[in-house]
């Protein structure tokens, strides 16, 4: 887990977990920001970090042209 610690993505993560945990209250625009960027991009987002805390991007692991154009599609 070496790469972990150098992604942005994992304090950031952290952090959210922390404050959610703590209860503390965002003002509303912020939270309306939020939940606009996960409903839209939850799947997108998961993949990303998925590949980034993996170290490696999907042409890296012998993945074909078309498992990626699925991949972009759906």
């Amino acid at each position: 887990m070496t790469a972990s610690p150098a992604t942005l993505s994992v304090p950031a993560c952290t952090a959210g977990i922390v404050l959610n945990l703590l209860t503390v209250r965002a003002p509303g625009v912020v939270t309306e920001g939020a939940a606009f960027v996960g409903d839209s991009a939850s799947l997108v987002a998961l993949s990303a970090l998925g590949l980034r805390l993996g170290g490696a991007g999907p042409a890296l692991r012998g993945t074909t042209r078309e498992e990626l154009l699925q991949t972009v599609a759906s």
